[in-house]
């Protein structure tokens, strides 16, 4: 699988759990929304590290700045939203805006950085960079879903800065 179709993979899995946490009973929106940050944080974590470098390497850093400025908002979203109680009353417009914001960052990139990366790189390297990526999802720590519960907004690495 190519870093585009990993991506591409992990953006429908995220709206298939934000549709779920629109339809949870209040016991199960905990569950869904620790599943969420989970899988972003591991999408955040493999663009910055693996995706975003590759990308401004190919001339892409405007879009990489906007998608890195896209990050650090929905991590806060997520942090403010994992220190809600399940009784706060500013949790469904939290999650709303959570939605906005990821929807928005998806939509630029499948419909303008995916396909200029596409113009501008080959399958084989499209390819191995989304092995890179997808051995990476798996070893993301557990700790950096924590920082964001914690109220610790993670920075993206010195280089994408």
């Amino acid at each position: 699988m190519d870093a585009i179709e990993l991506l591409t993979k992990q953006h429908r899995a995220v709206d298939q759990l934000c549709e779920r946490f629109d339809n949870a009973r209040k016991e199960e929106m905990l569950e869904l929304l620790a599943q969420i940050a989970e899988m972003l944080t591991i999408h955040a974590r493999i663009e910055e590290q693996h995706f975003y470098p590759f990308a401004r390497q190919a001339g892409l850093q405007d879009l990489v700045d906007r998608s890195i400025a896209d990050h650090t908002e929905v991590k806060r979203l997520l942090s403010d939203l994992l220190q809600c109680e399940l009784d706060d009353p500013r949790i469904n417009g939290l999650f709303d805006e959570l939605k906005r914001s990821v929807r928005s960052h998806v939509q630029e990139e499948e419909s303008v950085v995916f396909p200029r990366l596409k113009e501008l790189s080959s399958d084989d390297r499209l390819r191995e960079l989304g092995e890179v990526m997808n051995r990476a999802a798996m070893s993301v720590p557990q700790q950096e879903v924590l920082k964001i519960a914690r109220g610790e907004v993670p920075s993206p690495p010195a280089g994408l800065r």
